[in-house]
């Protein structure tokens, strides 16, 4: 009754972190939609009302490119936006100016924007060269008189400026993003994948359903944790980038382990992934008429040992800094269980005695060594947790 209660309950707050991480991403969804919108008309208004220029849309345009992921991203970008913008209309300038407007002037323009585009100090803005020459090309173009067309041209430039400056001001005031749970939700993702995926290995081992079907599966699998290891790097990166220039920063401190922590986990949890794969690998090119052979203890010591790996990473599945310290207590205590696991392995054998390790077709070497190797990374996982467990708010 009791662990039909608790079942429950699990079920129930599994049920509610899905709904308040859905309407999360609706909230993020609907403070874009505002900020995209407030910026675009603030910018409008300060070009068609306060810069009489002749191209006003590209102020709302250029305000709604800076309302970007991070605060960090907007001052880059804008930056990057404006020297683009800037090299464009001042090349588009020269040439007109020495050649004429005409269409050999036109297609002398689109090639050096073209070239000048090329240059890797634009980042992501490369393409607004050549578009900035062409809509200064048309202004040039449509202007009368040498005077008038230039003035035109710095019109440019300012709507530009503006469109910048107020991309950037409503990105930093209005809702600026700060992504500190997703570097946390990225750990949790990845222990979430490897704790299954250890689990299943184990009961495998434990139970000897090791045939073809199934050692195939946790070896597609293991090559799809690279992918979640990925993302969860990336997740990290953008969350350490949302703090760089955000007042929020200030509001939300830092707890628990923080993004070098973070980064240390998914570096250990990466090499955890290379030792289950490793593991597997050794089961998937086991002979079929070798797997009921009579060093079945060894397997299930094996299978013990990936059932208490399976708990570490359930810990770190629900790592959650309010709850460092316990769950550091609580991951400490499964490694411990493991390490016991672990030291007896060697010890362990069969009905025909001691295991055969030099056996190279067999998997019991392989199994040895990586069982070996990833009770290094538990216990240094122990030790980082154990590291952040009293780290204070910065």
């Amino acid at each position: 009754m009791g662990k039909s209660r608790d079942g429950h309950l699990a079920r129930a707050r599994k049920r509610l972190a899905g709904v308040a991480e859905s309407s999360g991403r609706e909230r993020g969804a609907l403070a874009v939609v505002l900020k995209g919108t407030l910026a675009a008309t603030l910018a409008w208004a300060a070009s068609y009302y306060l810069i009489p220029s002749p191209a006003p849309a590209f102020a709302p345009f250029t305000a709604l490119m800076m309302v970007q992921a991070t605060v960090y991203q907007s001052v880059v970008q804008s930056l990057s936006y404006v020297l683009a913008v800037v090299l464009g209309i001042a090349l588009q300038a020269v040439l007109a100016v020495l050649a004429g407007p005409d269409i050999v002037t036109f297609a002398l323009v689109s090639a050096a924007a073209l070239v000048i585009g090329r240059w890797h100090m634009l980042r992501d803005q490369r393409k607004q060269v050549a578009t900035a020459a062409f809509f200064a090309f048309s202004v040039y173009v449509g202007a009368s008189g040498l005077e008038q067309r230039l003035l035109e041209l710095g019109q440019i430039v300012l709507v530009v400026l503006a469109g910048c400056a107020i991309g950037v001001a409503v990105n930093l005031t209005v809702f600026p993003p700060l992504r500190l749970r997703g570097a946390r939700y990225a750990v949790q993702t990845l222990a979430e994948t490897l704790r299954r995926l250890c689990e299943e290995i184990g009961q495998g081992l434990r139970e000897g359903d090791l045939d073809e079907s199934s050692t195939s599966d946790w070896m597609r699998r293991t090559r799809e944790v690279e992918s979640i290891t990925r993302q969860a790097r990336a997740a990290v990166a953008m969350a350490r980038e949302s703090t760089y220039f955000n007042p929020r920063r200030l509001l939300h401190p830092i707890r628990g382990p923080g993004y070098d922590g973070y980064d240390q986990i998914i570096d250990s949890l990466e090499r955890v992934t290379h030792q289950v794969t490793s593991l597997t690998r050794s089961l998937v090119r086991w002979r079929e008429d070798d797997r009921s052979d009579p060093y079945r203890s060894f397997l299930v010591r094996c299978g013990e040992f990936l059932g208490r790996a399976s708990e570490a990473m359930g810990i770190l599945e629900e790592l959650n800094p309010e709850h460092l310290a316990r769950q550091s207590e609580e991951f400490r205590s499964v490694v411990r269980r493991a390490r016991r696991l672990e030291e007896g392995l060697e010890e362990t054998g069969g009905e025909q005695g001691a295991v055969p390790l030099g056996d190279p077709w067999r998997p019991y070497p392989v199994l040895l060594i990586e069982a070996s190797r990833l009770m290094d990374e538990l216990e240094g996982l122990d030790d980082l947790l154990a590291h952040h467990r009293g780290t204070r708010p910065t």
